[in-house]
């Protein structure tokens, strides 16, 4: 189906590491290049919340290299809050 399409790039947003092992499973039968955008899909359409503004250091300047951590301190926190729920009704199933 992929092939028959004609596309030359596939993104892959499956999230790490399901989407490195989809394209390792199938690298040998896509005649594309696959690249693997993680939650970048999610981003773009609102699906998963970005960090708050002040966290993000988009800006170059004061204050720039002391946020440049807090990104990934947020997206942890989510994480943990996300793996934890998941934990909880699993375990009580």
């Amino acid at each position: 189906m992929i092939n028959g399409s004609g596309a030359r790039i596939v993104w892959v947003g499956l999230g790490c590491p399901e989407q490195e092992a989809w394209m390792h499973a199938y690298h040998h039968l896509v005649n594309a290049v696959m690249v693997g955008v993680g939650a970048a899909f999610d981003f773009h359409a609102g699906i998963v919340k970005r960090a708050p503004l002040w966290m993000r250091a988009e800006r170059v300047g004061v204050g720039a290299p002391a946020r440049a951590g807090s990104v990934l301190v947020d997206s942890l926190y989510r994480r943990e809050r996300l793996v934890g729920r998941r934990r909880r009704v699993t375990r009580s199933i």
